[in-house]
C-alpha cells in the first residue's frame, strides 16, 4: 500500500503544526440556531416535551389556525438523528387540547408525558384534565380521579416539573383574569388526592408565563396580565422554592413578554422570543444567570413568533422549537439550538516498535456548514511512514485488530492516504499526521466521505492507522487511540 502526501494537506501541515498536541487543541464549544425538519402541519399553542427514554421531542395538542375545528388531537413525534417528523396513531379524547402545559413524570417506574388543561380553538371554555401519553406504547388516557381543581375554565399559566412533582403557576380564567394559585401534582400520591393548592401565591396575577426549573427552584419570567379585553405582556420575574413553598422576585427582565416558553439552558434561564405587544412578538433571547442574578441576551433565533411548542434535551443542551404566530399567522417552521460537547479521547492505543503510544488530537470546531478548519492528528507515531484515518459514525469500539485495538464500530470507512511526517530517518516518535475532517467532509480531498459528516449533530469516532515496519507481518501498524466528535452547525 502506497500513499502520497497532497499538496492540501502540505498546506494544512504548515500552517498547524506548531499547534499540534496530545489532547484537543483551541476547540470552542460552538452552538446556534438551525433549521430543522418542519413540522407536518401549521402550530400555535401546542405543547412540546422532550422525552429522555427514547431521545424525542413530541408535540402535543394545539391547533392548525383559529377557527373551530382545528384542533391537532394526535402527537407528533420529532428524530433529531433523522431529522424527521411521524404523526402518531393515539389521540386525545376531545379537542380541549390548545394551551395546554406538560412534563414528563414518572409513574409506578414509567415515565409519562402529563397534559394539563385545555382549550378548543374558537371555544370560551377549558377543560381541567389531566392527560397523560406514554410515547413508547403510543397511548393517550385521562387521569380520571385527578383533574386540576383551578377556577372553572381556567388555563394553566406556567409549568415546570421537580423531584417528580408537576408545578403549575397562574393560569387564565377565559375572558374573566388572570389567578395567583400555584398548584403542585404528584403522582405517586394516591387517587383523587394528586393535587395540593400550594400556600405561596404569585406576586402578580398572571397566565401564560415562560417558567423553568433550574437545580431545585423554579423560574418564572414575564407572563401576560389581562384587563378586559385585552392582554398585555409583562416583565414580572420570580423564582418559586418548592421544598420551602416560598416565592421571592428576581431581577426584571430586559423586556416585557408572554406567550411562550422558558428552558434551563446549562444553568441559565432562557426566555424564548413571545409576547404579543408591539413590538414583540420577537426572536430575542433573554438569559438569567441565577448566581448573579443578572440579565443578559442570548442567541437569537430567526423567526419572531409566539404561542410555541419548546423543549431542552438536558443532556445537550439542544432546544427544539416549532410552530406559533409567525408574527400574526401561524406557522409550521422548527428552529433548533444545536449545541456541540468537546472532542473527548477514548480506547487504548497500540504500543508501537520505538515504544511509544500514538495519542489523538484536534483543534478547531467540527463544523457542517464550514468547508475546511477541523484539524485531527497524532502525535507519537513513527515517522515518515504511510498512514491513514479511520472513521465511522455507528458508535465507539474496543475490538482487536492487528495486535492492537480497533476503536471505531463497524462499519469502518477510511480517508484518503498520508504520510506521518517527523523527522527524517532513523525511526522515532516524532510522526504528526494532519487531516482537515471538514474539507475532507465536502470532497476537498478526494475519496467518498459520508454525507453524515456534513449533518449537524452526527456523532464522528476515529482513529489513525499508519505502517510500523519494526513488527512482522501482518501486525506492521501502528494504531492511536479513538477521538469521539460531534459535527456542530
Amino acid at each position: 500500500m502506497r500513499f502520497t502526501l497532497s499538496k492540501a494537506l502540505l498546506a494544512i501541515a504548515a500552517t498547524v503544526g506548531a499547534l499540534l498536541s496530545t489532547s484537543n487543541v483551541g476547540f470552542a464549544r460552538q452552538a446556534a440556531w438551525t433549521a430543522g425538519a418542519n413540522f407536518p402541519t401549521v402550530n400555535v399553542r401546542g405543547a412540546g416535551a422532550w422525552f429522555a427514554p427514547n431521545s424525542r421531542f413530541y408535540v402535543l395538542g394545539g391547533r392548525s389556525s383559529d377557527l373551530a375545528g382545528s384542533d391537532l388531537l394526535s402527537p407528533s413525534e420529532y428524530d433529531p438523528g433523522t431529522d424527521s417528523w411521524t404523526p402518531k396513531s393515539a389521540a386525545f379524547p376531545n379537542n380541549q387540547v390548545c394551551n395546554m402545559v406538560a412534563g414528563v413524570l414518572n409513574d409506578a417506574g414509567t415515565d409519562y408525558i402529563y397534559c394539563v388543561g385545555g382549550s378548543a380553538a374558537a371555544a370560551a371554555t377549558s377543560t381541567p384534565d389531566v392527560r397523560r401519553y406514554d410515547p413508547i406504547a403510543d397511548v393517550i388516557t385521562t387521569v380520571a380521579t385527578d383533574p386540576w381543581p383551578a377556577p372553572a375554565n381556567t388555563l394553566p399559566g406556567g409549568a415546570a416539573v421537580h423531584a417528580n412533582k408537576l408545578y403549575v403557576f397562574g393560569g387564565f380564567t377565559i375572558n374573566v383574569g388572570m389567578t395567583t394559585q400555584i398548584w403542585e401534582f404528584d403522582p405517586a400520591a394516591a387517587a383523587g388526592t394528586r393535587w395540593t393548592l400550594k400556600t405561596a401565591v404569585l406576586p402578580v396575577a398572571l397566565g401564560y408565563i415562560p417558567t423553568a426549573r433550574i437545580g431545585s427552584l423554579i423560574y418564572m419570567a414575564g407572563g401576560e396580565t389581562f384587563v378586559a379585553p385585552a392582554l398585555a405582556d409583562s416583565n414580572s420575574c420570580s423564582v418559586y422554592d418548592p421544598a420551602l413553598d416560598s416565592i421571592s422576585p428576581i431581577a426584571l427582565t430586559l423586556r416585557a413578554t408572554g406567550e411562550t416558553r422558558a428552558v434551563d439552558q446549562a444553568g441559565a434561564l432562557w426566555v424564548l422570543g413571545g409576547g404579543r405587544t408591539a413590538p414583540n412578538p420577537s426572536n430575542q433571547v433573554d438569559a438569567y444567570a441565577p448566581g448573579t442574578n443578572t440579565w443578559s441576551l442570548g442567541p437569537p433565533f430567526v423567526t419572531p413568533r409566539r404561542n410555541i411548542a419548546a423543549d431542552v434535551d438536558p443532556a445537550t443542551g439542544n432546544i427544539y422549537m416549532v410552530g406559533g404566530y409567525a408574527p400574526a399567522v401561524g406557522t409550521n417552521n422548527m428552529e433548533i439550538f444545536r449545541t456541540c460537547p468537546l472532542p473527548t479521547s477514548y480506547c487504548t492505543a497500540k504500543l508501537n516498535s520505538v515504544g511509544c503510544n500514538p495519542a489523538m488530537g484536534s483543534s478547531g470546531t467540527p463544523s457542517a456548514s464550514a468547508g475546511s478548519g477541523f484539524i485531527v492528528t497524532a502525535t507519537n507515531m513513527i515517522n515518515n511512514k504511510s498512514c491513514l484515518l479511520f472513521y465511522g459514525v455507528t458508535g465507539q469500539a474496543a475490538l482487536p485488530f492487528q495486535a492492537g485495538t480497533l476503536c471505531v464500530a463497524p462499519p469502518v470507512k477510511r480517508t484518503p492516504g498520508t504520510v506521518t511526517g517527523g523527522n527524517p530517518p532513523p525511526n522515532d516518535c516524532s510522526g504528526a499526521p494532519v487531516i482537515d475532517m471538514n474539507l475532507f467532509a465536502v470532497g476537498g480531498l478526494g475519496g467518498s466521505p459520508l454525507a453524515a459528516l456534513t449533518v449537524a449533530g452526527t456523532v464522528v469516532n476515529c482513529q489513525w492507522w499508519g505502517r510500523d515496519p519494526g513488527f512482522a507481518a501482518p501486525d506492521n501498524t501502528q494504531l492511536t487511540n479513538g477521538l469521539q466528535y460531534t459535527v456542530c452547525p
